[in-house]
């Protein structure tokens, strides 16, 4: 009995990762395709962050002046959010969408770097 519940443990394992690789790469493609539409890379680490390196043609505006800073930004442009690791990307996100802007988590900035520089 325990031979089948190891086959079943493994396939539904073999089945996340499956749906879980899918799933990264087609919303990796998808930021990608928005970013080659327009869509504007908005960096959300600090202001010191951003100074030691950053992918090109990013602007910066840190999460946490974002709600004050909006005016900055234009409602009619995509905005593609990240940071170092991809918590402060969500944070972005959530505030600038909170404003009505068109927003996208583009998670940590090596990861988003690398899908940018892969296409």
């Amino acid at each position: 009995m325990n031979i089948y519940l190891a086959i079943f443990v493994s396939i539904v394992l073999v089945t996340f990762l499956f749906f879980i690789t899918y799933r990264n790469k087609r919303n990796a493609r998808r930021l990608v395709q928005l970013h080659e539409k327009g869509g504007q890379l908005l960096d959300v680490r600090s202001a010191e962050e951003f100074a030691a390196g950053s992918i090109k043609g990013a602007m910066n505006i840190p999460h946490n002046e974002l709600g004050e800073r909006r005016n900055e930004l234009d409602k009619d442009k995509r905005y593609i959010t990240f940071c170092s690791q991809g918590v402060r990307s969500v944070l972005g996100k959530k505030t600038l969408e909170k404003y009505g802007y068109n927003c996208f988590n583009g998670g940590s900035m090596s990861r988003l770097k690398v899908n940018l520089e892969t296409k």
